[in-house]
């Protein structure tokens, strides 16, 4: 239960540093150092760990609860739609900003290669639970 509120208090101090800095990070120059483009990004990488560590910790709940694997899995796979949608989003609004775009893709591949992983667990076992009946 600490775990929890350590996690969930880390995804609200992420979410507002994200949204605080968002438009404020829009306003660089390759040549200048801006604070604010750095927490913002600090904001999004506490969202998404935070995410990840959330889910770990509802997956080992659910696997404590059912003795069913598609739970976790499924949790998963959620967290990566989850960090695509947050990451997408934030490309198409720097796209006119070329140099702040490695950040972001950076992430939605880390999101893309969780949905992609966790997608493919979710169809093998379920292809293995009808292949044991």
């Amino acid at each position: 239960m600490k775990k929890s509120v350590y996690f969930i208090l880390q995804l609200i101090v992420g979410g507002t540093l994200a949204l605080t800095f968002f438009k404020q990070s829009l306003n660089v120059h390759p040549d200048k150092f801006n604070y604010q483009l750095i927490l913002y990004l600090a904001g999004m990488f506490l969202i998404l760990i935070s995410l990840l560590l959330i889910t770990k910790q509802l997956a080992n709940v659910i696997i404590k609860k059912n003795k069913s694997s598609y739970s976790s899995t499924l949790c998963f796979f959620l967290l990566g739609v989850i960090m695509m949608g947050l990451t997408f989003n934030g490309m198409i609004h720097v796209e006119r900003l070329n140099f702040l775009i490695e950040p972001y893709f950076i992430l939605f591949e880390f999101g893309f290669f969780v949905f992609l992983i966790s997608g493919c667990r979710l169809v093998i076992q379920f292809i293995s639970s009808f292949a044991k009946r």
